[in-house]
């Protein structure tokens, strides 16, 4: 990999990658995939193995569950040798390419301005379980807690495709060691300049810093801040809050629909939401205060 021109991608065929559990160690995990019949007819012809000892190696394997489990991209290859192929040149030209350039020069891919909200995708803490496992890697010690937040950890609630990650530090000065930033460009996560707070409901500036991802298919913002800080805290609270009040979730879920009708921007969406996170933060805390909540990073 050392020896790889700079603005190569670098492919490595890990039979034993879902097994090892080595997808933290990639920018990206590509499966491909075919069902059990279909393997064991391929590896009759081209191996020519019984059909016994054939079922017997694939039961050895990870299972399909543990491998889409591990799986960032499923190409499936069930069908001709052309359709797999096919599929794989629009993965390198659509997302690995720019993937690469983005990580080379430092830069979160493009964020769509157009607002779109979408129902709610069971993918998605699956896909945030991978980006936190890459990321406890990456932060190693410092990282005292990393968890998802923001609307797609919340089950059954409309979202923008949208994964939000909070690592919380034991000090804020800690995400600025230059070490862990370049760590963090090389894993595609790199520091977005003058994000650096969140406004709570009284004006009281809670910082922050703020990394995007490189990756062009699958957006991500990143939260670090201060484990135990006010804005840590009400990212967990929030969070929790919505996962077990039906109604307040379905009050965000019409607030969200109401200013995307308004034909906001993604930007404009963000600020519009402002107000209603003000009205609702005296009862996400009474709530917090009746249930006994306290956070539970990480």
């Amino acid at each position: 990999m050392e020896q790889a021109p700079p603005d190569a991608v670098v492919v490595h065929d890990v039979p034993l990658l879902v097994e090892k559990h080595l997808g933290p160690t990639y920018h990206l995990v590509v499966v491909v995939a075919a069902e059990e019949d279909t393997r064991v007819k391929r590896l009759m012809q081209t191996r020519g193995m019984t059909e016994e000892d054939a079922r017997s190696r694939i039961a050895a394997q990870a299972s399909d569950e543990q491998r889409r489990a591990a799986a960032d991209v499923w190409l499936d290859n069930n069908g001709p040798k052309d359709a797999v192929l096919e599929a794989v040149d629009e993965l390198w030209q659509g997302r690995l390419v720019p993937f690469e350039r983005n990580v080379r020069d430092g830069v979160r891919a493009h964020r769509p301005e157009q607002l779109r909200l979408r129902e709610p995708d069971p993918a998605w803490p699956a896909q945030a379980h991978r980006l936190l496992e890459r990321l406890a890697r990456v932060f190693g010690d410092v990282a005292v807690t990393t968890d998802h937040v923001g609307s797609t950890a919340v089950p059954g609630l409309l979202a923008k495709d949208v994964v939000d990650l909070q690592v919380g530090v034991p000090r804020l000065a800690d995400a600025d060691d230059p070490l862990l930033l370049a760590r963090l460009r090389a894993a595609g996560l790199p520091r977005v300049e003058g994000v650096d707070h969140d406004n709570a409901k009284d004006g009281t500036v809670w910082s922050k810093r703020f990394h995007g991802s490189a990756d062009p298919g699958r957006v991500v913002n990143l939260h670090v801040r201060e484990a135990g800080s006010p804005g840590w805290r009400w990212a967990l609270l929030f969070r929790d809050w919505l996962r077990r009040d039906a109604r307040a979730a379905a009050e965000y879920a019409a607030e969200k629909q109401r200013i995307a009708a308004t034909g906001a921007s993604t930007s404009e969406y963000a600020e519009a939401k402002e107000p209603w996170f003000d009205d609702v933060a005296d009862r996400a805390e009474r709530w917090a205060e009746q249930t006994g909540w306290e956070p539970q990073g990480g």
